[in-house]
């Protein structure tokens, strides 16, 4: 399997886990669930921590970021670009999964904005969304395909 796709879906079992727990915790007494929560947020977290930085360490990649409703959670790389990604994922995420609604393509799972001199591919995993930056002639699909070495 690609090793993005299978840690997108490790992130996305995360995403779904830490919904889940919320629903519980709305529905249930509280106490006890809040402890299960914040382990999970946690570990979301940290999950997301280490994919961006794995993803920023790639040859080629200039940045990486995480964010939540357009505000960042984690980012590597080039500093100046972070913030806005991470602001402006949403909206394109939004757009994205509006047209493909219009043209029933199912979930929103990626989108790619390539300018002349760079790229953006934009990941929405539930409620938050990863993306990387990278010059336009960078392949992408080689670069990020195989685990990093250890």
């Amino acid at each position: 399997m690609h090793w993005l796709s299978s840690e997108l879906d490790g992130i996305r079992d995360r995403v779904e886990r830490l919904g889940a727990l919320r629903g519980a915790a709305e529905a249930g007494p509280a106490g006890a669930p809040a402890a299960s929560l914040r382990a999970a947020r946690a570990e979301l977290r940290a999950a997301l921590g280490a994919l961006v930085q794995a993803l920023a360490a790639r040859p080629g990649v200039l940045a990486s970021f995480a964010a939540h409703d357009g505000l960042l959670i984690d980012g590597a790389g080039e500093r100046g670009a972070l913030e806005a990604m991470a602001a402006m994922s949403q909206s394109v995420l939004h757009a994205a999964t509006t047209a493909g609604g219009a043209l029933a393509l199912g979930d929103t799972r990626q989108v790619l904005l390539s300018g002349a001199d760079r790229k953006l591919v934009l990941f929405a995993i539930g409620e938050v969304s990863m993306g990387v930056l990278a010059p336009v002639d960078v392949d992408l699909r080689v670069v990020l395909a195989e685990a990093p070495p250890t």
